[in-house]
């Protein structure tokens, strides 16, 4: 089974770990997409975690699906969390 890495992209809040995106050659000869979640490990190296195996439709959609929704998740990125402060009621006429 051949395969060829296409990129890795570090995670920024942690530096031990790290996404890696490949296309491979199933034994059959069907290509597939493949991201891996890789971790760090000092005296082992990078070792991958949760492989996600994608046929190519899939890679397609899911490529498409992101794409599509890209304003979704931007906006809730740039968004910040705070904190709430619940108010007490005011009833009418109590101003």
């Amino acid at each position: 089974m051949s395969k060829a890495i296409l990129t890795t992209i570090p995670n920024n809040q942690d530096t031990d770990s790290l996404l890696e995106l490949a296309v491979e050659q199933s034994p059959e000869g069907a290509p597939c997409v493949t991201l891996r979640h890789l971790s760090w490990a000092e005296g082992l190296g990078w070792y991958p975690q949760q492989p996600l195996r994608l046929s190519v439709d899939e890679a397609e959609a899911l490529l498409h699906a992101l794409r599509t929704t890209r304003h979704l998740w931007q906006e809730q990125r740039q968004q910040k969390p705070g904190k709430i402060i619940p108010l007490p009621a005011i009833s009418p006429g109590e101003c």
